[in-house]
């Protein structure tokens, strides 16, 4: 089993949250419920995961538009006749939005996370992109100062910027939480025994 980013399996037997899941996605253990659906049964696995995923994200209202959300599906990768692998994939700064960004003088954003903000100088060259921010004000019509919209539109940006800079940005772990220990466990423990395959997830891009 191989995990990317976030965790392996807990080598344990099914837990009652792993039932529930189970349950959740229409999959039971009974004898001959499962027999010929390999792929059928990974995919409504990993739908579940991602709908979860999507949910988590909503909730944290750390996002602008629904692009991050919309990007976020799965990828079969391999095949055989001893295992199935798979990637769950997203718009490439997916994982800075689940695990955060340490901030240049202060990780207390996200403490956790490996990512953080270079404390060098010209800030600009390792601060967050301020036309993305830009469009992110922009997005949410928050209200800028002055008679030149587009002007404030962007010191506010800058501001925001070098904010996010100084104290880096929250995590959300929408992911982490949705590809969880017990939901790994249920696919790669469990679902893979019932199957007689080998089942690996990973989390890219």
């Amino acid at each position: 089993m191989e995990f990317d980013v976030f965790v392996g399996g807990s080598g344990k037997k099914l837990t009652d949250v792993q039932r529930a899941a189970l349950a959740d996605f229409g999959v039971t253990l009974e004898e001959g419920a499962i027999d010929n659906k390999s792929y059928a049964l990974v995919k409504k696995w990993l739908q579940g995961v991602i709908v979860m995923a999507k949910q988590n994200l909503a909730k944290s209202k750390a996002i602008a538009s629904n692009s991050l959300a919309a990007s976020i599906k799965f990828e079969p990768i391999a095949l055989t006749d001893t295992s199935f692998v798979v990637a769950i994939v997203a718009n490439d700064y997916w994982k800075f939005v689940d695990l955060g960004v340490k901030g240049a003088k202060s990780s207390g954003r996200a403490p956790n996370s490996p990512f953080s903000y270079r404390d060098k100088k010209p800030i600009w060259k390792h601060r967050p992109p301020v036309r993305k921010i830009q469009e992110w004000i922009a997005f949410k019509s928050i209200p800028v100062q002055g008679r030149d919209k587009i002007a404030g539109n962007r010191a506010l940006a800058i501001n925001i910027s070098n904010k996010i800079w100084r104290e880096g940005l929250r995590a959300t772990n929408f992911m982490s939480n949705a590809v969880t220990e017990d939901m790994v466990a249920v696919l790669t423990e469990n679902i893979a025994e019932v199957l007689g395959k080998t089942i690996s997830v990973a989390t890219s891009r």
